[in-house]
């Protein structure tokens, strides 16, 4: 220990020298902003996390008997778990083709870089994300089957889309947050270090008359069940003025927004346990526990429909965002259980997308009615859109 604190020592430096002492000062000025880049990228890596495990959970399975010119699968051999077994001939590294190998066993085996559960999941979208030997995890997804089945050459080519967005926003934006937090907070401090007492007050004064902005307060609804949702879900400090004298208590508004977030991370923990090898009863669960949360989002975005005016609700991004995240999901699930009466199918196309993962996408949606509820997150969303 004691020469483990000889180390701290060229520190003292920063303490004799005014400019790294400015550049430390900061760098601890901007870890506040620092920690909010973090939840929001955290935020990201759970959604594409998700994802990736709807998408591919199970599917980067495969047998050790490939084709080495090709690295697929071996003709007429093996084409799933179910015939990866036995031994067979592994050539041996620079020897000429035809000359021969070693007997070796056949193993089912699986990537090291998986999305069989939302820890491997998570870590693969930091992987991507970093850039690090990112085009092997695509190739891998692109060659997805079935699970159970060898991977084929250009299977799920759709799913290279993915990928492509994932190092879009991860690399090229989320990241570059971190490093426009940090210049931001070196550029505040470099201004404070030129401006007076009265200049910095003025200023802070400019910022706050600049956040004042008038709130829409909506007018009360006429009809008996409109009155009653909104009563539910519009804030008390909202109607205690509106409403005063009328003999009714408003105070169910300040809890709504706060229980629908509650209920979105509950729905995000429980989709975020889903994993590989499991049961089938707790994949019953599961998709009871969809079914439910659909159903308790919809009677929300119901609500909201009733107790603001028609132009006002629509008129807001978030709200239609609401409705396409609970509606989306909602057609494709009565589609889904009505095939077999109009026919239509959510089958599994040519690009290895089917209609059921397209159903769990909206379902991903939700956590970021998370981001709308956090004024800090929301800013650096907004600023994500934005550029």
């Amino acid at each position: 220990l004691l020469r483990l604190g000889r180390l701290l020592r060229p520190l003292r430096m920063i303490n004799a020298n005014p400019n790294m002492k400015f550049v430390i000062n900061a760098i601890l000025y901007s870890i506040p902003h620092i920690w909010s880049v973090f939840l929001l990228a955290l935020a990201v890596s759970l959604i594409f996390g998700i994802l990736g495990m709807n998408f591919f959970m199970g599917r980067f399975k495969y047998c050790n008997d490939l084709d080495p010119p090709t690295g697929m699968m071996q003709p007429d051999t093996v084409f799933g778990a179910d015939t990866c077994h036995g031994v067979y001939v592994q050539p041996l590294p620079l020897a000429p083709t035809g000359s021969g190998g070693i007997h070796a066993p056949r193993v089912w085996r699986n990537s090291p870089t998986n999305v069989d559960n939302i820890l491997m999941s998570t870590i693969a979208m930091f992987k991507i994300a970093t850039l690090d030997s990112w085009t092997g995890v695509m190739f891998n997804g692109m060659d997805v089957t079935e699970v159970g089945q060898q991977p084929s050459r250009d299977a799920s080519w759709a799913f290279s889309v993915y990928f492509v967005v994932l190092v879009i926003i991860a690399a090229f934006f989320i990241f570059q947050l971190f490093v426009g937090v940090v210049i931001d907070s070196f550029h505040h401090s470099t201004g404070n270090v030129l401006q007076t007492d009265e200049q910095g007050d003025w200023a802070l004064i400019q910022k706050v008359v600049g956040n004042v902005h008038p709130i829409y307060v909506p007018p009360l609804p006429r009809w008996r069940i409109a009155r009653w949702c909104y009563r539910i879900c519009v804030p008390c400090e909202f109607t205690a003025a509106q409403c005063e004298g009328m003999g009714e208590e408003y105070t169910y508004g300040v809890y709504f927004d706060g229980v629908g977030v509650a209920l979105v991370v509950l729905n995000i923990v429980i989709m975020a346990t889903k994993h590989s090898g499991q049961s089938e009863g707790y994949t019953a669960f599961l998709n009871t526990a969809n079914v439910v949360f659909l159903l308790i989002f919809l009677c929300e975005v119901i609500v909201k429909m009733c107790a603001y005016p028609c132009r006002r609700f629509w008129s807001d991004p978030w709200n239609l965002f609401d409705v396409l995240v609970v509606f989306g999901p909602l057609l494709l699930l009565v589609m889904a259980n009505t095939s077999q009466f109009t026919g239509v199918e959510l089958g599994t196309g040519a690009s290895g997308a089917s209609g059921t993962q397209v159903a769990r996408v909206f379902r991903i949606g939700r956590l970021f009615r998370v981001i709308k509820s956090a004024t800090t997150l929301r800013m650096l969303f907004n600023t994500l859109i934005a550029s």
